[in-house]
């Protein structure tokens, strides 16, 4: 992203898929970079625009963490529960490691079943059955995509879903905690196009904050 003959390099992902909030500044005319105010969340694979001589960052990646204790807030009872993961998602790792720290922050057993096709997900849900309490199930296109599948196998095996994402609730799931995509999606198009004919779009368009469902 460019301002001001600079560019910026905001958020991205560091080791292992991790997503940062740092954010740097390179000057050509110096051949220096600078490191800037970091940004509020760690963030990848976000959209930027300028806009009034300012960079607004939307959307990306972050740490899903903050969903294990959402779990427990929910469903108390909760001792152990499952992660559905794709383990050859590279984007999943962070993930693995945000939910294994919450979980032990808690006080709480989670299992990490491995999934790598749509023909692992029944005997990893099936061999979950009776073990474990609750199943989260992370942000993956191959489980979206078998997400009506995931939601019966787990309802029948008694185990409540919980994802970031809100199309598993409208598969079945118990609900889901994390930012509007499609929202995200939707401001990132919208600031940019403003910013192309010289518009200011509405300052509550600058952000979406996580939404429960």
């Amino acid at each position: 992203m460019g301002l001001n003959g600079k560019l910026s390099v905001i958020g991205g992902f560091v080791e292992g898929w991790t997503p940062t909030d740092e954010v740097h500044e390179y000057d050509p005319a110096s051949d220096r970079w600078q490191r800037l105010t970091v940004l509020p969340t760690p963030r990848g694979a976000l959209a930027a625009a300028v806009l009034d001589g300012k960079i607004h960052a939307v959307g990306g990646i972050g740490l899903q963490g903050r969903n294990t204790p959402v779990l427990r807030e929910v469903l108390p009872g909760v001792r152990r529960f499952a992660m559905l993961t794709n383990s050859s998602n590279p984007s999943n790792v962070p993930e693995r490691k945000e939910i294994q720290a919450a979980a032990r922050s808690l006080a709480l057993t989670v299992d990490l079943p491995e999934i790598q096709r749509a023909e692992d997900i029944a005997p990893a849900v099936e061999g979950l059955k009776g073990q474990v309490e609750a199943l989260y199930v992370s942000p993956d296109p191959v489980l979206m995509a078998n997400r009506i599948s995931i939601n019966t196998l787990a309802n029948v095996a008694r185990m409540p879903t919980i994802s970031a994402q809100r199309e598993f609730v409208e598969a079945g799931g118990l609900m889901s905690y994390g930012p509007s995509f499609a929202d995200l999606f939707r401001t990132a198009a919208i600031l940019s196009t403003r910013s192309c004919v010289g518009r200011r779009p509405p300052t509550s368009q600058s952000s979406s904050p996580p939404n429960s469902t």
